[in-house]
């Protein structure tokens, strides 16, 4: 296979810069550099470059490009511009997760007893943390507020953010009712 393709890189509605040219035969790391520079995003995602049993040439590839982070790629188009060969053709890119986006639990405690919550999981409600807190610590909570935080594509694997607004605050001075 000889000739260039090209990848055009797009986050929602926005499609950054022109459409980026490769020859057939660039590797993976010039491919990642280029890349990097070209969108901004240096340090921030991996390209690996595996040949493709299912095409007739020899020198057909199967690329993945992995975003590090969440701020990577919405979607890419892939144009076969002047492939050349047998087989030469690019396939739609497909759109993967990966597995080590945020799971698991974690534990609340009480910094002026060292009193622990129960496991709460990454994806809590509000509702959820609210009664671990009142349960578990003794403390009251007037509301709990969870949201997601990438917005992009908002799910809990992303980030979480709980908001707490407590019924009170006891000081050596008495009761507080004034906690914002």
């Amino acid at each position: 296979i000889s000739g260039k393709f090209a990848l055009s890189f797009k986050e929602d509605t926005y499609s950054f810069a022109r459409p980026i040219l490769f020859d057939s035969g660039i590797s993976a790391e010039q491919m990642q550099t280029t890349l990097e520079q070209s969108l901004n995003l240096v340090g921030r995602l991996s390209v690996a470059r595996n040949d493709d049993p299912g095409c007739e040439s020899l020198n057909a590839w199967r690329w993945e490009i992995t975003f590090l982070d969440t701020t990577g790629a919405e979607s890419f188009s892939a144009d076969d511009h002047s492939l050349i060969g047998a087989g030469a053709v690019i396939t739609s890119p497909t759109n993967t997760r990966e597995v080590d986006l945020l799971r698991g639990s974690y534990e609340i405690i009480n910094p002026f007893n060292n009193q622990t919550s129960r496991p709460l999981a990454y994806n809590a409600s509000g509702s959820d943390v609210k009664t671990a807190i009142e349960d578990d610590l003794g403390i009251t909570v007037r509301i709990v507020q969870s949201e997601n935080t990438y917005l992009a594509d908002p799910i809990p694997e992303l980030g979480r953010r709980w908001t707490i607004i407590f019924e009170h605050h006891a000081t050596n001075y008495g009761v507080d009712v004034n906690v914002p």
